[in-house]
């Protein structure tokens, strides 16, 4: 279990984050982003995951075929496969008819669309977006250097430990806290926070505080 109150908490940059990314953020009282690293193959920092008519789908951004070992920040997003317009399909088909469905899209459309050219980028304006409809006011700062830290410095850090095969219950930051679902008899944990912002709205932000382990 991290306790994160008071901590700067350090965390790569991953594609509309999961519930469990901005309970660490939530927590936390500084948030830095990994800006120095190389990009790691089959993680959140490409991919996210929605909850469809047909249960939970991983959408995932390709890349431009050469440069997936480089520095993050020259990762370049590949365009030619129309992702944008796949992505945005599946998230208006499996939210379209979400209670706050409406209110949000607006804000994302000219991010999803915008011109960014790099997965960075692009991952960093999504999430300063998501920042301004969760209410999160927390700045957002960038890392200069590699570094490694150890368990007695203030910053926290939860590189590469949010990951698609590992069970959020291992991090000891989430508790889900389950809200009402379009699809489905069960309630499905750890999504995107877009399933969280698109089903409950306003309340979003109080779910997740909900959904700390330490409060």
């Amino acid at each position: 279990m991290f306790d994160l109150q008071n901590k700067e908490v350090l965390l790569d940059l991953h594609y509309l984050p999961s519930v469990e990314y901005f309970a660490a953020i939530i927590q936390s009282e500084k948030l830095l982003i990994e800006a120095q690293e190389n990009f790691s193959k089959q993680t959140y920092r490409n991919r996210c995951r929605i909850l469809t008519s047909q249960g939970v789908r991983d959408l995932t951004i390709p890349m431009v075929a050469g440069n997936k070992r480089h520095h993050i920040q020259k990762i370049l997003l590949d365009d030619r496969q129309q992702w944008r317009k796949i992505h945005w399909r599946s998230i208006k088909t499996a939210y379209g008819k979400a209670p706050f469905f409406e209110h949000y899209i607006d804000f994302l459309e000219p991010v999803f669309f915008g011109e960014q050219t790099t997965l960075f980028e692009f991952n960093l304006s999504l999430l300063k977006v998501l920042f301004k409809l969760l209410g999160i006011k927390k700045e957002i700062s960038l890392t200069d250097e590699y570094a490694k830290y150890s368990d007695s410095d203030k910053i926290i850090d939860m590189r590469d430990r949010l990951q698609p095969k590992v069970d959020y219950d291992k991090n000891g930051i989430l508790v889900p806290f389950p809200y009402p679902q379009l699809f489905g008899n069960e309630f499905v944990s750890n999504l995107s926070v877009l399933d969280l912002l698109f089903c409950e709205g306003p309340n979003a932000r109080n779910v997740i505080q909900q959904s700390v382990k330490c409060k």
